[in-house]
C-alpha cells in the first residue's frame, strides 16, 4: 500500500492511528473524509528528526530534514511553509540546558516514540525573506521572488 511505501498515518478526529486496510475508502469522497495523514516520525520523515515549535500564529515552525543534500542545490524551495534548518543539532544544543545526544537522533531507534526538551527562557525567532545578499567578496547575489511578494 502507497501509505506505508511513504510511511504515511491515517488519523482520526481523536488522534488515534487507524489501520488504512481497516477502511472501505469507496465511501469517502474529499467532502466527507473524517481522516488525515501524517508521516510517520523518525529517519524517513521528511522532517528529519528534530522540529523545533514555535510561537506563532502562522502554525510555521524550523525542522531538519532527512534531505541534507537539498541544502547543497541552487534552488532551495523546497519547503511547504515550514523552514528547514541545516544544523538542527548545533541549533538546539545553542539554547538546550541538557544537550542533545547526537549518536541517539542518528540511530533512528525502530517505534521510539518522539521527546519533547522544553525550552526555560522564551527564544525570540526572527525570520527575514531577503531577496539579495552580499558575498564576501562584494559583489551582490540576487535571487527570485518566489513567494511573488514584490
Amino acid at each position: 500500500m502507497i501509505l506505508d511505501v511513504l510511511k504515511m498515518q491515517v488519523i482520526d478526529s481523536k488522534g488515534r492511528i487507524i489501520d488504512p486496510r481497516s477502511l472501505d475508502w469507496g465511501k469517502f469522497t474529499k467532502n466527507n473524509f473524517p481522516f488525515r495523514f501524517r508521516q510517520s516520525t523518525g529517519c524517513d520523515n521528511a522532517l528529519g528528526v528534530i522540529k523545533f515549535n514555535l510561537t506563532s500564529s502562522y502554525n510555521v515552525y524550523l525542522h531538519d530534514t532527512n534531505l541534507k543534500s537539498d541544502f547543497q542545490a541552487r534552488s532551495r524551495y523546497f519547503s511547504h511553509g515550514c523552514i528547514r534548518v541545516q544544523k538542527p543539532i548545533l541549533l538546539a544544543n545553542s539554547f538546550l540546558e541538557k544537550q542533545l545526544d547526537e549518536a541517539f537522533l542518528k540511530a533512528s531507534i525502530k517505534g521510539q516514540q518522539p521527546i519533547v526538551n522544553k525550552v526555560s527562557w522564551p527564544v525570540p525567532v526572527f525570520v527575514l525573506y531577503m531577496m539579495a545578499d552580499v558575498n564576501v567578496d562584494g559583489t551582490i547575489t540576487y535571487f527570485p521572488d518566489v513567494y511573488n511578494l514584490f
